[in-house]
């Protein structure tokens, strides 16, 4: 990625900015149409073609209850057509830039089918089939702050109403697919990444919910060009407990991402 490679805006208006917690809903309305990516870059598309060629079981999961959503999940998105994969997410995944996830909030938030290819942190197959209380639990203090909350707004989404947020991490590298954290790393922070994550709610049947996520990545060394950026995210750091600190990689690359932010911040 070269250094002007990247979408300038997510620094000049990062998700962790004016917030002094990690974990926060920031969820606000958007349109149908900005719902989802349908003409997808090259580069992401054929990041999901080898996955599902070479390690589809990796990146596909679903209950045995799941058809009636994925049933509701083509309809809704008139992306049903295609049959190159045994499940229709799959299918519908593999022809936009967001992975998807669907729940059923017919029956307590249970997290039924995924197609998940640019994972941060958490394994696909390790999440099917629980209720989303029990997904957020490795995170800690996710559900401590927000459970109740992201619970009551998903029951309370309407139909065709979607809803975006940013999330965000810091990765030693810009690959896209991260099972577990990195706990060792090797390179300098200068080399490292800042990782966002676009992420939707949409309801789409009575019974079905939509949760999407698309990653964007920015060089970490940028943020020395934004200043604002920069400082407010050590405001975030310095407010992580140390539950959060293991989830987001171990002490050694929170101490190496805090001493990098330390020496090149602006405020006093």
């Amino acid at each position: 990625m070269s250094p002007r490679a990247f979408d300038s805006s997510i620094l000049e208006n990062p998700p962790w900015l004016k917030s002094k917690r990690k974990y926060k809903m920031g969820l606000s309305p958007t349109s149908l149409d900005a719902w989802i990516t349908t003409n997808p870059k090259a580069a992401i598309f054929d990041h999901k073609k080898q996955l599902l060629a070479e390690n589809y079981d990796k990146v596909v999961a679903s209950t045995e209850d799941s058809q009636p959503g994925q049933i509701a999940l083509a309809e809704f998105t008139e992306l049903g057509d295609q049959s190159v994969y045994p499940d229709s997410i799959a299918n519908i995944a593999s022809q936009i830039a967001e992975d998807v996830c669907i729940i059923d909030t017919s029956d307590k938030n249970r997290f039924i089918a995924g197609c998940v290819c640019s994972p941060s942190y958490w394994d696909l197959n390790k999440k099917i089939g629980q209720p989303l209380w029990d997904v957020h639990q490795a995170v800690d203090g996710l559900n401590n702050y927000l459970g109740e909350n992201i619970d009551r707004f998903i029951n309370g989404l309407t139909h065709k109403r979607p809803f975006e947020r940013e999330n965000w991490f810091v990765h030693g590298n810009s690959k896209r697919m991260h099972l577990s954290p990195e706990e060792d790393l090797n390179n300098e922070p200068n080399s490292w990444f800042i990782r966002t994550e676009r992420e939707t709610l949409c309801r789409i049947h009575e019974d079905f919910i939509v949760f999407t996520i698309n990653p964007r990545f920015v060089p970490l060394h940028a943020i020395l060009d934004y200043p604002q950026a920069l400082d407010s995210l050590k405001t975030v750091l310095d407010g992580f407990t140390d539950e959060e600190i293991i989830y987001f990689g171990g002490r050694k690359k929170f101490d190496q991402l805090a001493c990098f932010l330390e020496v090149n911040a602006t405020s006093s």
